[in-house]
Order: structure tokens, then C-alpha cells, then sequence
């Protein structure tokens, strides 16, 4: 494994960037990065001992170290001088990277196949922060698969303008996948996808949350550019975008099981989901509380083709199309999905006709399908 080590002009120290403060769990002291070992006796913890090799399959990760990276070819290196410091940590071989409880200032670019582990109780024992200074996890394919358990990414920042200034938590490009399962996605910022940016990485998502993070204009959770993504027991609340206050997905394909879409805003396309020329499948899914205060759709602007199976549209708001706003020619099938209290209207279909559409009213377990800007009622 290569690391290297770009210090930045910024301050260390991601609880001063308002990161959340994470009480004492018997780690190491962190605020002095030369005591992060165990006793000098032990070759884990001695200063001069920066790798290892070792039976990694029962090892206490934070008896020795904060951070440290589990090659695939045995050799285990203490990396937390770069957790401490400022620095991006390149990882360019495979292996696991464990990060112990408390809020870490992390910057790592993935050039390889890496597990990301987090060694607390629940996603908020283990902050990896950004520092309101650059992406936390950047993934340049093709790289294999990124995996990530139980950490919270948070503060994480879209910078880099060959990015897109997308993905402050996540950003991925290229021949990759990416797996996230018990993360939280939490304040971060970016232009687009401030939590999560792929474009052409596949990518699964599971019991994970989405909260507070904002985008200067598409998907204020995640965006999904050419690629195939699913979200099962997700949450998205309190998001902000220009477009697609939750998620935007574009010229690709997204599963939603299990999950809840609630209280996020956008000021121009869809309160809570957009998909433009894409494919959705939704399930078993409650979309609530999301509001858009100028344009079309509240809770999901379907573009494209959708299956929408028990989704419960509730309270949204939004000039066209409250519920769900079908736009000109998309091919939608809703079976026994729930409207109520949807503002103008529940279901907003556009045509071309002068008046620039039909508004439908639904209730509880109704059932339509719409092609060719005509919905009918199949039960």
C-alpha cells in the first residue's frame, strides 16, 4: 500500500468544524498522535514499528491504534497519523481500514478494492469527518468494490471541480461499486450528491440515513448518474437541493424498498425524489413532508418509467403535482399506493393538451397506470 500524505492549510481538528463530539470510549488519547500504541514492549505499539504482519481474524483493532489498515496481504499498518494531521491517506491495495470510536478528521482517496469498518456499538460511535474540507471517501475506478459499515460520514465537502463538486461523503466514478450498509450520511455539502455521488458505479445502499446535507443543485442526499442503484430501509429526511430535495437519478435505474422519504425541500424540481430518463422500482415506501415551493412535483417527478408498489404519498407540497408529478409521456404503474393531504393535488399528469395537464385525486390503496399522458384506474 502507497500512503500519501497532502497536508492541508485547515484546522485539524473536526469538532471545531462543528463536527459531533463523541465521548471518551476508552481509545487511546487522540489529541497526541505519538501514544497511539500500546506499551513500548508491544510491536503494535511501538513508535518505530509502522507495519506488521499477523492472524488478523480475531485482532482487537482498538486496543493498539485509532486506525489501522489490514492489507489483503497480511501486513497491517497504524495509519492514524493521517486521521490526526490533515492529510488524505491514499489507499492503492487491497485491504480493510478499522476505525475505532470517536470523530476522526478523514480524507482517503480509494485507488483499490477496501473495506471501510467501524469498531463502535452503532454508525455514531465512529465519525469519519471531513472537516468542511474535502471528500471523506473519494473512489476513482476502476477500483473493485468499496465497502462501508457502521461509520457516520459527516461534513463532508464536494470541492474538487473535476468531480462535478459532487459527493462530500462518498464520491464515486468509474468501473467501481460501491456498498454502504448502517451508515449515516450526515451534513455534508457538495454542488451535487452531498452524501453520496456515483457516476457508472453500481451501488447498494442499506439501513442507512441520509440527513441534513444539502446540495447547491442536484440531489440533496445522492445522485445517480449512469448507473444502477438500491436503497432498502433507507432514510432520507431533512435534505435541501435545488432539484430533487433526497435524490436525483439520471440515465440510470433505482430500487427504493423499505424506506422513508420525509421532510426535504427543493426550490425548483421535486421536493423529495427526481428521476430523468431512468427507471424506478419503489416498494413498501413512505414519501411525507417534502416540499417544493416553485415547480413541479412534492414528493417524487417521475421522468422515465416507474413502479410504484404500497407507497404512501402524504402531505407534500408543491405548485404541480404534490404526491406525484408524471411527466410528458413517462410510463408509471402505482398498485396500491396510499394519497392523503397532498398539496395542490395528489397526482399531476402532463400532457399537451392547452390546459398543460390532468390533476388526480387519490385515496388509500388506489391503483392507475398512465402511457401516453393518459391515466386510467385499473382497480
Amino acid at each position: 500500500m502507497t500512503m500519501t500524505f497532502l497536508l492541508l492549510a485547515c484546522d485539524t481538528n473536526p469538532a471545531d468544524s462543528g463536527a459531533a463530539e463523541t465521548a471518551d470510549t476508552g481509545s487511546p488519547d487522540t489529541a497526541d498522535s505519538a501514544d497511539t500504541g500500546a506499551e513500548s514492549g508491544d510491536s503494535a505499539g511501538d513508535s518505530g514499528d509502522t507495519a506488521d504482519t499477523a492472524d488478523t481474524s480475531e485482532t482487537d483493532w482498538c486496543t493498539a491504534s485509532v486506525v489501522q489498515f489490514a492489507g489483503s496481504d497480511g501486513v497491517v499498518e497504524d495509519v492514524t497519523a493521517s486521521f490526526l494531521s490533515g492529510a488524505y491517506l491514499t489507499l492503492d491495495a487491497p485491504g480493510t481500514l478499522h476505525v475505532c470510536p470517536g470523530t476522526w478528521y478523514s480524507r482517503v482517496l480509494v485507488r483499490a478494492a477496501i473495506v471501510v469498518e467501524g469498531h463502535g456499538a452503532t454508525p455514531a460511535d465512529t465519525v469519519m469527518s471531513g472537516g468542511e474540507s474535502g471528500t471523506i471517501l473519494d473512489v476513482l475506478g476502476p477500483v473493485g468494490t468499496l465497502e462501508v459499515r457502521n461509520v457516520t460520514l459527516d461534513r463532508g465537502v464536494g470541492l474538487d471541480v473535476d468531480h462535478n463538486s459532487g459527493g462530500g461523503g462518498i464520491y464515486c466514478e468509474g468501473e467501481g461499486t460501491v456498498l454502504a450498509e448502517d451508515v449515516v450520511f450526515s451534513n455534508n455539502f457538495a454542488n451535487d450528491g452531498p452524501g453520496l455521488y456515483v457516476r457508472y458505479c453500481e451501488t447498494t445502499v442499506t439501513r442507512s440515513e441520509f440527513v441534513d446535507n444539502i446540495a447547491e443543485d442536484d440531489g440533496g442526499a445522492a445522485t445517480i448518474w449512469y448507473a444502477n442503484a438500491a436503497f432498502d430501509e433507507v432514510t432520507f429526511t431533512r435534505n435541501t437541493a435545488l432539484d430533487g430535495g433526497a435524490l436525483c437519478v439520471f440515465y440510470g435505474s433505482a430500487t427504493v424498498t423499505n424506506s422513508v422519504i420525509e421532510g426535504n425541500q427543493s426550490e425548483h424540481f421535486a421536493g423529495g425524489v427526481w428521476t430523468n430518463e431512468s427507471t424506478l422500482f419503489m416498494s413498501d415506501t413512505r414519501i411525507a413532508d417534502n416540499h417544493n415551493t416553485v415547480d413541479n412535483g412534492g414528493g417524487l417527478l417521475l421522468a422515465g418509467e416507474g413502479t410504484l408498489e404500497r407507497v404512501t404519498f402524504e402531505d407534500n407540497e408543491a405548485p404541480r403535482g404534490g404526491g406525484l408529478f408524471v411527466y410528458y409521456e413517462s410510463i408509471v404503474t402505482c398498485t396500491n399506493c396510499s394519497f392523503a393531504g397532498n398539496v395542490a393535488e395528489d397526482v399531476y399528469v402532463a400532457d399537451y393538451s392547452s390546459a398543460g395537464g390532468v390533476s388526480l385525486t387519490g385515496s388509500d390503496d388506489w391503483s392507475f397506470s398512465c402511457a401516453s399522458n393518459v391515466c386510467t384506474t385499473t382497480e
